[in-house]
């Protein structure tokens, strides 16, 4: 069990809500990650469990007693990257902070406020059977293996086809924690025209360009989302956005599953003994069935 050393704040705004928030990240004496709504006069406390979890193919949010706490995902990815299974989360708002569009400010967080390692789990991990949890095309698996491992592959907007692979070994600070989530320029533009991620800009999300940008279409966007020049780089994106790396993509998939994982304890030091989990073209709604059958299957 870990937890960080020291209590560490985080401000920004939601990518959804548009809302500015606080956030701090708390040591926490027990294992367990927790979500407290400190705006809210009962102070109501929602564990990262997968008995709370609400999905949609654009974020991941936990739900109790009609209480919300929306857009965990790159959070609880920053922590099974660090290996931070204990937390309290206090929150004055609805939506956790975008920041870039990456787990990038999380992981920079827990950075700063150390990782303090706790007592080790009092428990035989359980060895997980082998399992699919499939819709269509798209699936998650795993199996047992000697270590740690989980593989995201899928084709993007742009045509590509990409992997990415997270274990053990991995630097998750450098390898991972800068991919940032990225959309299709159609998709955005009716998003915004609906008034929708009202927190969202070309500095917390990568734009693919999968339409063609005419004079017609910019006056049109200029209405709504005035501050965005449509013009397209050579790699697909808008100007002056640019890829980290080739597959930033697959990696930002990949730690958004790295978050849906921590749902279910399903992290190395956790419930289970090691595992191989590969994803093929999944989103969190996909990633949710998977760790619900996951766990239902080792109550």
């Amino acid at each position: 069990m870990s937890t960080v050393r020291s209590a560490v704040r985080v401000e920004g705004v939601g990518l959804h809500t548009g809302e500015p928030v606080t956030v701090e990240l708390v040591p926490r004496d027990n294992s367990g990650i927790a979500f407290t709504r400190i705006d809210l006069a009962a102070r109501p406390i929602i564990p990262a469990s997968i008995d709370f979890a609400d999905t949609t193919a654009r974020r991941t949010a936990l739900v109790r007693d009609g209480v919300e706490v929306v857009t965990i995902e790159h959070l609880l990815a920053a922590c099974f990257g660090h290996g931070i299974d204990a937390l309290d989360v206090r929150i004055n708002a609805p939506e956790l902070p975008i920041g870039d569009g990456s787990t990038g400010i999380w992981s920079d967080a827990i950075r700063r406020a150390g990782i303090m390692p706790g007592a080790a789990h009092q428990h035989s991990p359980v060895t997980l059977e082998p399992l699919t949890v499939s819709d269509g095309a798209a699936s998650v698996s795993v199996a047992p293996a000697e270590y740690w491992s989980v593989r995201f592959e899928g084709v993007f907007p742009d045509g590509s086809h990409q992997s990415a692979e997270w274990t053990a070994e991995a630097d998750f600070a450098t390898e991972f924690a800068d991919a940032r989530t990225f959309a299709p320029l159609s998709q955005i533009i009716a998003l915004r025209r609906d008034g929708m991620i009202r927190g969202g800009s070309l500095e917390t999300s990568l734009v693919c360009v999968d339409m063609a940008i005419t004079d017609e279409l910019r006056r049109d966007v200029a209405t709504f989302w005035p501050e965005v020049p449509l013009r397209a780089t050579d790699e697909g994106l808008l100007e002056p956005q640019k890829l980290c790396w080739s597959n930033e993509f697959a990696r930002h998939k990949l730690v958004d599953l790295l978050g849906d994982l921590m749902l279910g304890s399903m992290y190395p030091g956790g419930r289970f003994a090691p595992v191989r989990i590969v994803a093929r073209g999944s989103g969190h709604v996909l990633n949710r069935r998977f760790v619900r059958a996951v766990v239902d299957a080792h109550q």
